[in-house]
C-alpha cells in the first residue's frame, strides 16, 4: 500500500482509539464517540491549514518519489560507497536538515520509503524503521511548517521559526545524536 494511502487510512483510526482510551471509565463508549464526532467537526475548521498542509505534503512526496526511480537512487548510494552504518547516519542527519529547512516530514518519509528501501542502504528493515521512527518526531518539531510547529506557534503566539529552530532545534539535534548512537549500538550488539 502506498505510504500516503496508508497514512490516510491508519491515522484516523489511531486518533479514535486514543480518544477512547482517554475517556475509558469516564464515559460510555457511545457518548465518547458522539463527543469525538462533535469535537472533530468543531475543531476541524481551525485546523484547516494543518490538514491541507499534511495532504499536500503527501502528494508532493509521492510526486517526487515518482520522479526519482529507485535504480537511480541505488546507483547514487553505491557511488558514495558508504558503510550501512554511515548510510543510516547520513539519512537521519539528512532528514533533520531537510525538515529544518522547511520540507514537511511527510514529504521526506514518503520519498525515503519509495526510493531508498532498506536493501538500497544495506541495512535491515528494522534499522531503517527505527531510524525513521525516531526522525519522524524529531523532524516534525524542527520543521517550520509541520502541524506540530504551526500549532505550537499559534498556541504560544510565537514566530514559527523561533519555535522550530530556537526552542526545538537543540532538542532535535541531541535527540538525533542519541538515536544514531542507540541504533549503532543495537546493530553492533546484534539486536536485529
Amino acid at each position: 500500500m502506498p505510504i500516503p494511502v496508508a497514512l490516510a487510512v491508519v491515522a484516523p483510526g489511531y486518533a479514535a482509539i486514543w480518544v477512547f482510551i482517554q475517556t475509558a471509565g469516564r464515559a460510555h463508549t457511545g457518548a465518547a464517540a458522539g463527543e469525538l464526532t462533535r469535537h472533530v467537526f468543531h475543531a476541524l475548521p481551525g485546523l484547516r491549514s494543518e490538514v491541507f498542509l499534511f495532504f499536500s505534503a503527501n502528494m508532493l512526496g509521492t510526486g517526487a518519489a515518482t520522479a526519482l526511480p529507485p535504480e537511480i537512487m541505488k546507483a547514487a548510494v553505491d557511488a558514495l560507497n558508504l558503510s550501512p552504518e554511515l548510510s543510516v547516519c547520513v539519512v537521519m542527519a539528512g532528514i533533520l536538515f531537510c525538515a529544518a529547512v522547511g520540507l514537511h516530514p511527510v514529504i521526506i518519509f514518503v520519498l525515503i520509503g519509495e526510493v531508498l528501501p532498506p536493501e538500497v542502504l544495506g541495512v535491515s528493515p528494522v534499522i531503517l524503521g527505527a531510524a525513521m521512527l525516531a526522525m519522524w518526531g524529531l523532524g516534525a518539531i524542527v520543521a517550520p511548517f509541520s502541524a506540530t510547529t504551526l500549532y505550537m506557534a499559534r498556541a504560544s503566539a510565537t514566530n514559527i521559526l523561533r519555535v522550530a529552530w530556537m526552542w526545538n532545534g537543540p532538542y532535535a539535534i541531541l535527540g538525533t545524536v542519541l538515536a544514531v548512537a542507540l541504533i549503532l549500538v543495537a546493530r553492533q550488539v546484534g539486536f536485529y
